[in-house]
């Protein structure tokens, strides 16, 4: 295990050595277009792979948060890689492979200016001498496309199964900070590469812009191709929708997720502080906040987009989502007035802020207070799915209250699916969980299929599942798609689509505040490896239409691809047009998903 902790030492401070050196502007042109790329996907797949993985949530919480680690902090993330790398020997390979090549880069070896040691068994080499290979052991699996853009070197390409990155347009060095941002403001790409970015914030960083160009500027970035800006990590209005009409426990949301944006915001920050006049100031804290970034400053800004009507609602919701993330006082004041209003969109939005505060002390008291108009619903609901446990006391603790809508309020949500279960509902998912540690493979798939059998007519079973288990669920579950057996084979199939979320009903809601899909309680995302299987059994096979529908929508559940329907907020957008808020000719065209899909026939 010390051989492979050195090498995932060696891989983190590779991974993240460019953003521990790049605080400079000088420092960052030692690097090109190619090592840039690849920095960030090898660190987007570190941390992928180690998400909710036990002592790095905190680690990966201050890349989000900060944008870059020290040296101690790298520490905290070496014995999960390792573990990871000793599980999965492709994940190690792939890693290993992409951390080679970055390090043939002269720009990498001149910033970290420390020795790298072999991650594939190879001997250790000097990383500041550019002619010597880095890494000397040899290594498999995939690997990434490195391509050079505006240099004199040609591209260098490897086999890999994530597609090609496309160039970007020729760099624009030559043009004034002002009028290369309006060069890039003309281009209708829907996203740029990151040397653009790197060219847009080092224009947006001189003291000639005016406050228009500064926030067109900054809305700019949040076009990096790879980037998972926060309002895109999930649908936040459907989600908090359901959550309004009782359909999960507010306890299911997901935490943000890092977004992957290579450079500091310490100086967009510096900007917002400045102080910047009207909503311009408005485009650049919901910059920041989609990178995941969240200061004081800016509240007041985001507070006059949300409030003010003659701004798109695309950009309100944003602002409310990202001030409710802060969940200040003054946040908390500004939902309630919202609520207890009786603007349509305020009072909905209101609602849906205070969930995700998820205070739970002002949603008893929003019950208490039964206003005529308020669906008391919702509060009840919010009380008793909270991350608080002492919201479902206060609901024990208001059964008897003296107003009728309120007792009726309690009544629903204590009632609702998702916390009727049994009180003993954990130990009973742990009993029936234990066929999955067998040794024998048919008595493991066997397990697997009877707890998938069950939890079709108890869903709440899957809510109790660890992820470790999910992950063991998922893997026996692939592994029956090889055995020779066609029922279980369909039942793996049916089951996979079942674990993965994917069941779509047409669903009105009862509080009038959305119409829509109603998911699973659950939503995940299974690997590319796992996908690839599933693929070559649905080619290899004579498959009754049923079985063959359920797995190619597997097909769509792939981590890191975007499916049309769920790249966009069709029905929202759609209704926007048909209030006459925007024309037809502003619906953007759908974008490329990210993983080209094999056909089956």
């Amino acid at each position: 295990m010390a051989n492979l902790s050195d090498s995932a030492n060696t891989i983190l401070l590779l991974a993240f050595t460019e953003s521990l050196q790049t605080s400079t502007t000088e420092s960052s042109r030692h690097l090109t277009i190619s090592a840039l790329l690849g920095l960030s996907e090898l660190r987007r797949q570190i941390l992928n792979h180690l998400q909710g993985e036990s002592g790095v949530t905190a680690v990966i919480s201050i890349i989000e948060t900060q944008g870059t680690l020290f040296p101690d902090q790298i520490q905290f993330l070496v014995p999960a890689l390792a573990a990871a790398m000793q599980a999965d020997s492709s994940f190690a390979n792939r890693i290993s492979q992409l951390a080679n090549a970055i390090c043939q880069e002269f720009g990498v070896s001149k910033l970290s200016e420390r020795n790298i040691q072999s991650v594939a068994g190879g001997t250790a080499t000097q990383v500041n001498d550019p002619n010597a290979p880095t890494f000397a052991g040899s290594v498999t699996g995939s690997t990434f496309n490195f391509y050079y853009y505006g240099t004199t070197q040609s591209p260098q390409t490897s086999s890999g199964n994530r597609g090609t990155t496309t160039a970007s347009p020729q760099r624009k060095s030559n043009l004034s900070p002002k009028a290369l941002i309006e060069h890039y403001l003309q281009t209708d790409l829907s996203e740029l590469e990151p040397v653009d970015i790197r060219e847009i914030e080092q224009a947006l960083q001189s003291d000639t812009l005016d406050a228009s160009t500064l926030a067109q500027g900054c809305i700019l970035l949040r076009k990096e191709k790879g980037l998972d800006l926060v309002i895109n990590q999930l649908d936040w209005i459907f989600e908090l929708a359901y959550i309004a009409d009782g359909s999960k426990p507010r306890y299911f949301l997901p935490a943000l997720k890092p977004t992957g944006r290579l450079a500091s915001t310490a100086w967009i920050e510096a900007l917002l502080k400045q102080g910047l006049p009207g909503h311009y100031s408005g485009s650049v804290a919901l910059t920041l906040g989609a990178f995941g970034v969240f200061i004081p400053e800016m509240i007041p800004p985001l507070k006059f987009l949300f409030t003010n009507s003659k701004y798109a609602l695309e950009s309100r919701d944003a602002a409310l989502i990202y001030l409710s993330l802060m969940s200040s006082p003054e946040v908390i004041s500004m939902l309630i007035q919202a609520a207890d209003g009786e603007d349509d969109y305020l009072y909905a939005r209101g609602l849906f802020g205070l969930l995700l505060i998820d205070n739970v002390n002002v949603l008893a008291e929003q019950l208490r207070k039964a206003l005529p108009h308020a669906d008391l619903d919702v509060y009840a609901y919010g009380l008793a799915g909270s991350r608080d446990p002492q919201g479902r006391v206060l609901l024990e603790t208001m059964k008897n209250h003296s107003n009728e809508r309120v007792r009726t309020a309690i009544a629903n949500a204590l009632n609702s699916r998702w916390i009727s279960a049994p009180r003993n509902a954990s130990s009973i998912v742990v009993a029936q969980s234990q066929g999955l540690l067998a040794t024998s493979q048919i008595h493991q798939v066997q397990s697997a299929l009877n707890l998938m059998e069950s939890s079709y007519v108890d869903e709440w079973k899957l809510c109790f599942l660890t992820s470790n288990q999910h992950l063991m669920l998922e893997d026996i579950l692939i592994k029956a798609l090889s055995f020779e057996d066609p029922i279980a084979q369909r039942k793996a199939i049916k089951a996979l689509c079942w674990l993965m979320g994917t069941t779509i009903q047409e669903w009105s809601s009862s509080s009038g505040l959305i119409v829509g899909k109603h998911p699973p309680l659950w939503h995940r995302k299974l690997s590319s490896e796992k996908v690839q299987e599933i693929e070559k059994f649905l080619r290899g096979q004579s498959l009754d239409p049923q079985t063959l529908a359920e797995g190619c929508l597997l097909l769509t559940k792939e981590q890191g691809i975007n499916p049309v329907y769920s790249g966009g907020d069709w029905m929202y957008e759609i209704a926007v047009i048909a209030d006459g808020a925007k024309p037809r000719r502003q619906l953007l065209a759908p974008k490329p998903t990210g993983r080209p899909i094999l056909s089956i026939g």
